[in-house]
């Protein structure tokens, strides 16, 4: 494999954090109509930048419009397909929705991103 392509090579690891507990954060509270509830992962850009020990530039950073997580919930009107990847590593936009911070009856505080069926770019294999 040369430099190019191994630069090129997406590193779909697998989830950086343990979403059991936001399964069970969950719980907690239900989505209205077609909303989703998403867990945020860290990115394989942002993972590589790690691996590598650089510090990207913010302009370099915004050019990126897609985030990975975890799809936790879905609404009840939510469409079929995003039902389907309850619990599995999606890509969605970026900038979507909003982010909410769902308090636990332990005193704990669980952040997710709370957007729409439609954000959702695919499923990360």
């Amino acid at each position: 494999m040369t430099f190019a392509q191994k630069q090129n090579e997406i590193d779909i690891a697998e989830p950086s954090s343990d979403f059991q507990s936001a399964f069970k954060s969950a719980e907690h509270f239900e989505p209205s109509y077609d909303r989703i509830l998403i867990k945020r992962d860290v990115s394989a850009l942002e993972r590589k930048a790690t691996k590598a020990g650089l510090i990207m530039a913010d302009t370099t950073k915004d050019a990126y419009k897609s985030a990975e997580g975890v799809l936790i919930k879905c609404g009840p009107s939510a469409d079929d397909e995003a039902v389907k990847l309850i619990g599995k590593r999606i890509l969605f936009a970026k900038y979507s929705g909003e982010d909410i911070v769902i308090p636990l009856p332990d005193g704990t505080k669980e952040e997710f991103v709370l957007a729409t069926d439609t954000d959702i770019f695919g499923e990360l294999k």
